[in-house]
């Protein structure tokens, strides 16, 4: 809740909602893991599309799911 607020909207209401799942499935450690990936994973989509395209919006639920995902394996 405190990235929301920090970055004025850049944070959504529904990956709120999915970390606070994570973070009872995971834990703490689990959680800032899959953060970590999912944060690596969205700045490199991000850095690819934006050759692409100058304005658009990556919605950041999928990344946490790659993360999720990730972090599974490890």
């Amino acid at each position: 809740m405190l990235v929301s607020l920090l970055t004025k909207g850049g944070f959504g209401g529904g990956d709120i909602k999915l970390m606070a799942g994570l973070g009872l499935f995971y834990g703490v450690i689990g959680t800032v893991t899959v953060l970590f990936i999912a944060v690596l994973t969205t700045l490199f989509a991000g850095l690819f599309l934006r050759r692409k395209k100058k304005e658009y919006r990556l919605p950041f639920a999928p990344f946490l799911l790659l993360g999720c995902f990730a972090a599974g394996f490890i």
